[in-house]
């Protein structure tokens, strides 16, 4: 309960030149820049730029962790930081959106 960052952190993205999705797409990585340039990935998305598509992500979830998440109702928006043009990540995401598009 104690354990707390000094300060704020912000993910970023990195794009790759990794092709994927039958080369209709490039892996994007989504993470933290650590210090000494080093890169902590936490999803890989499979993302075409050209026309605003994720085809997948991939990422880890590891059960015995769970237990130390944090449950805030206060989280920040969400950046739209790589996606493409006209997308409004804040609608994008919104639960009512995504059941739309299924």
């Amino acid at each position: 309960d104690d354990l707390r960052c000094n300060k704020d952190i912000r993910g970023d993205i990195r794009k790759t030149r990794t092709i994927c999705a039958n080369g209709w797409g490039y892996i994007t990585e989504i993470g933290y820049q650590i210090k000494n340039n080093d890169w902590f990935t936490l999803i890989e998305v499979c993302y075409d730029d050209d026309n605003g598509v994720t085809f997948y992500t991939a990422h880890n979830l590891y059960g015995n962790e769970i237990k130390y998440s944090a449950r805030i109702t206060d989280r920040p928006g969400f950046s739209t930081d790589g996606l493409g043009p006209g997308i409004a990540a804040s609608l994008a995401y919104t639960q009512n959106f995504q059941k739309s598009t299924f």
